[in-house]
């Protein structure tokens, strides 16, 4: 009966803390509710993102797929001229990383993600390991293993020209 207790209070903080799963849109005007008012100990994670530009475009697909994955983190969007104004295109897409109404990490523009190639894997080594706001299993950064696949292919290109 103890145990059955003990996993029902586990069940119910789990439950609790998995209360997300989705991006959330915001403005400037939502800001300080949806992200400095969080609560305490909620991990916020804050993409900035501009409309018909390819690498918003990815790393919006990547940032609702961890969204649904990690229920106890909350995902917020924003377009970058409705929550900062005059955010430059060159910074687009940024991710910004709060807790207890702090910022503690940011990432500018795509080359943090691995550019072209930023994957979920790569965002959630980055939230996990570099961040610290999510549980990750991944036990390598992906970004590394994208680039030691592109160097081979460089050199496997070049054997091949040499024929």
């Amino acid at each position: 009966e103890a145990y059955r207790r003990q996993r029902l209070a586990e069940m119910r903080d789990a439950a609790a803390k998995s209360r997300f799963g989705q991006v959330r849109e915001i403005s400037r005007a939502d800001w300080k509710r949806e992200v400095n008012e969080a609560g305490q100990d909620v991990p916020v994670v804050v993409l900035i993102t501009r409309q018909g530009l390819v690498g918003s475009k990815l790393l919006e697909d990547c940032h609702r797929r961890l969204a649904a994955k990690f229920p106890q983190v909350k995902f917020v969007r924003g377009e970058a001229d409705n929550c900062i104004p005059n955010y430059p295109d060159k910074n687009v897409p940024t991710i910004l990383l709060y807790k207890n109404d702090g910022l503690i990490k940011q990432w500018i523009g795509l080359d943090s993600f691995g550019g072209s190639k930023a994957s979920p894997d790569a965002l959630e080594w980055m939230l996990g390991k570099e961040g610290g706001v999510l549980q990750t299993e991944l036990e390598a950064d992906p970004r590394l293993a994208a680039k030691s696949m592109q160097q081979k292919d460089a050199e496997q290109s070049s054997d091949d020209d040499d024929y």
